[in-house]
């Protein structure tokens, strides 16, 4: 094949191309493998409750379980209500995160943009899928069911598909698990069919090929062009190489082998939070990596949620925050609830890390943790915990009006970021 014929061939002819759809040209096995090894993933956690002195809001303090991965860790505290309060921010309300007035809010509509009705996880689900070539766009998983079916509240739901109606969280999670296994052609058994051989070596035959030609493509190109050339022969290099384990393993299969458990995860729960909760959480997070793994979904949405609102054997966290309907602040005890929750969560946020590192893809999903409010019903100063964002430690932004989406859709390559909500963002949370 001539060059400028391979170029075109895989959207390479131009400045400003994109490596993901690239990868799209090549014949289906090959190109899902190369989408794969190149993905970007996103997870948000959406939380009722965090915890109430920023000061203590660092891995030395109430962060400790995040320690280990502290190179990784972005803590933003001094956000607001005036602009970006938590419940705009998350993408639970409408400033930033969506054009939408809730059904049962009374706010004000910001307009349309090019995202009109749209919150912040669904816009990136939708962007990657094209992108890699997911089975579904975006995923929502609850914690904990709700025992009133018809309960509107923004404590379970977090994003719009219309208008006027909500996307409620999945709560069947085996049938999640399952799902993703079976799009991923996945695996459970150490034995499977032979290795295609002929299939790995005609594959590797066509790499060879084109990483020869990207090689020499590369010669008198544009430092833009040049480095995304680059990226692909990385990536095509990768492919080759994986084909040549394969081939040279004894009893390698041909599926994609999946652990299909949860990790253990051992830590002091407090005896204010439900025992419950522990795998209930735990196998959401196991089922939103495997999701992820498998490719079944590029964008998960958590929520760690324990409000009381209609949740069966769920005690009134949120009626913690405002006793008697704001008649009195939350008493030593409420407010020592409502910390031992928080600190649970952020357990929580720990091992779905681990569960992402122990799968292997960690490196390319970035993380937000974005809570509802601090335990007094205060949306002030609630701070944001990012992973793989950038930046790491911690920081203030006091009192300015900024917006994490906006960091959110560049870090995944959405064009217009900036017109999210139909006005103008300024981001900077976390990037």
């Amino acid at each position: 094949m001539k060059r400028r014929n391979l170029l075109k061939s895989l959207g390479l002819a131009g400045a400003a191309c994109a490596v993901a759809p690239a990868l799209r040209h090549l014949p289906e096995p090959l190109a899902r493998k190369a989408a794969a090894q190149s993905s970007k993933r996103l997870v948000l956690i959406r939380s009722c409750f965090d915890l109430r002195d920023k000061g203590r809001t660092h891995v030395g303090a109430d962060l400790a379980p995040l320690a280990p991965w502290s190179s990784r860790l972005l803590t933003v505290t001094g956000l607001n209500a005036s602009g970006d309060g938590s419940e705009y921010h998350n993408g639970k309300q409408i400033r930033f995160a969506t054009s939408c007035t809730p059904t049962n809010r009374t706010m004000q509509n910001y307009g349309g943009g090019a995202f009109d009705g749209k919150s912040v996880d669904r816009v990136v689900g939708e962007h990657l899928q094209a992108a890699q070539g997911s089975r579904v766009p975006g995923l929502i998983l609850g914690a904990y069911p709700y025992s009133v079916s018809d309960l509107h509240t923004t404590f379970e739901t977090v994003t719009f598909a219309s208008r006027v109606q909500y996307l409620r969280p999945e709560y069947d999670y085996g049938a999640v698990q399952r799902a993703a296994v079976d799009f991923a052609g996945g695996c459970t058994e150490v034995e499977g069919p032979p290795v295609d051989e002929a299939g790995l070596r005609r594959e590797n035959r066509i790499l060879e090929m084109v990483l020869a030609d990207l090689g020499r493509s590369r010669r008198g190109t544009s430092s833009e062009v040049a480095g995304q050339v680059e990226m692909l022969e990385a990536q095509f290099d990768a492919l080759r190489q994986d084909n040549l384990r394969e081939l040279e393993g004894a009893g390698a299969t041909t599926c994609m082998p999946l652990r299909m458990s949860k990790l253990g995860h051992d830590y002091a729960r407090d005896g204010r939070v439900p025992e419950a909760f522990d795998p209930q959480v735990r196998e959401m997070n196991f089922t939103a990596a495997l999701a992820l793994k498998a490719n079944y979904t590029s964008a998960v949405t958590l929520n760690y949620n324990f409000s009381g609102h209609g949740q069966p054997g769920v005690p009134g966290y949120h009626e913690y925050t405002h006793p008697g309907g704001f008649s009195r602040p939350p008493n030593g005890e409420e407010l020592a609830s409502l910390d031992a929750l928080s600190a649970f969560q952020i357990q929580m946020f720990a091992h779905l890390v681990r569960e992402l590192e122990d799968f292997g893809i960690l490196d390319d999903t970035l993380i937000v943790y974005s809570p509802h409010e601090r335990p007094t019903h205060d949306h002030n100063d609630v701070p944001v915990i990012a992973m793989n964002a950038g930046p790491t430690g911690q920081r203030a932004l006091e009192r300015q009006v900024t917006d994490v989406n906006r960091d959110i859709l560049e870090w995944v390559g959405v064009p217009q970021a900036a017109n999210f909500g139909g006005e103008t963002s300024r981001g900077g949370v976390i990037r």
